[in-house]
């Protein structure tokens, strides 16, 4: 934990790769690193609770795919068989029952279709969605979409099994050197208690993302625990969990509450569950699609502050409003967004929700 251990781990994160092993600490330890040179994983560890001293670090740790996603233009047979069938509709796509080199994969299907307008810049569609076997999908369209519009596909092939990184303690600090130092892009990730370690500080120069989830699927985040959430000197955004373009992502008892600014801020993420959690607010610039369910959580502060074009699920737990000296503006039970017209449709299901005020408005 006092010399630079940088080298170690990325020879040892390199060679794990290369063998398809998992990463191992030893239990206790504290594993400090600098520099700026990125590390990746992609086969699992458990460091066994040791601690990932990253406090004077500028790379990221990278948690990403082995294996790249195929992309498939519009001269492939598959896209042409979108193109000349019919209309993707519900959970049933026929155009794709001949192309088994798509089962079992994470799909972005990219279209030229407007779908929604975000900070006034016209934003396409783009359904990201699994597709099990034979033209079926994990996950639901709420509006049709003529596969005459298809102009790609991309397509994630889904790992044999899951890929666990357990029990890490991260010493974050004070650093401002990368306002991201955590970057996920997987599928099928547990990410299982982690503790993450803060300088109680207002950010100066960076607005900090502790971890971000990226075009991912079938997402795990268990027993995440931060210590506040963050705020910088400018009272602008900086979030502990940040989570865009994904789907299935699942956070159980993740804790993170405070003062700060949002410890969530999420983008156009599908089927996103919060079970058991206690957080600052729960957050969504673009929309949440097919559905957010929120499962005996506890939202203090800000509410839920969020687009959707699905169904809000809010079953136990209870969202507090508490007094804020910079934030009052933002409270609300659940507020929708300004940036894509306040846009949502679907349902509001609410069921033994405790629902409280404390604030002086």
């Amino acid at each position: 934990g006092v010399t630079d251990d940088f080298a170690a781990l990325k020879a040892c994160a390199d060679y794990a790769t290369a063998n398809n092993l998992p990463v191992i600490f030893p239990p206790g330890v504290t594993v400090k690193i600098t520099g700026s040179v990125d590390v990746e994983l992609t086969s699992g560890g458990n460091f066994n609770g040791s601690t990932l001293d990253i406090s004077s670090y500028a790379g990221q740790i990278k948690f990403v795919r082995k294996v790249a996603g195929v992309t498939y233009d519009s001269t492939s047979s598959l896209v042409t068989d979108i193109n000349a069938g019919s209309t993707l509709n519900g959970y049933y796509f026929p155009a794709l029952v001949n192309h088994p080199e798509v089962n079992n994969c994470y799909l972005n299907i990219v279209s030229s279709q407007p779908y929604y307008t975000y900070r006034g810049s016209v934003v396409n569609r783009t359904e990201r969605l699994i597709s099990v076997r034979n033209g079926i999908m994990d996950g639901s369209l709420k509006y049709p979409l003529a596969g005459s519009l298809v102009t790609s596909v991309v397509a994630y092939p889904l790992p044999a099994s899951f890929i666990v990184y357990r029990d890490l303690n991260i010493k974050i600090g004070t650093n401002q050197l990368r306002a991201n130092n955590i970057y996920i892009e997987a599928d099928m990730l547990q990410l299982i208690n982690w503790t993450f370690e803060q300088g109680d500080i207002d950010y100066t120069t960076i607005n900090p993302v502790y971890v971000a989830i990226h075009n991912s699927s079938r997402i795990l985040v268990q027993d995440f625990n931060m210590m506040w959430a963050n705020r910088t000197s400018a009272n602008n955004f900086t979030y502990g969990l940040a989570c865009e373009y994904s789907c299935d992502v699942k956070f159980v008892r993740c804790r993170g509450v405070g003062d700060g600014w949002g410890m969530t801020g999420f983008n156009e993420n599908r089927k996103i569950t919060f079970d058991s959690c206690s957080l600052n607010r729960i957050d969504s610039h673009q929309p949440f699609i097919e559905y957010l369910r929120v499962i005996n959580c506890d939202v203090l502060q800000w509410g839920i502050y969020l687009t959707i074009l699905g169904d809000i699920v809010i079953d136990g737990g209870s969202i507090k409003l508490t007094n804020d000296s910079v934030y009052t503006d933002k409270i609300g039970f659940i507020t929708l967004r300004e940036e894509c017209g306040g846009i949502a449709d679907g349902r509001l299901i609410m069921h033994n929700v405790a629902l409280s005020n404390a604030t002086s408005t």
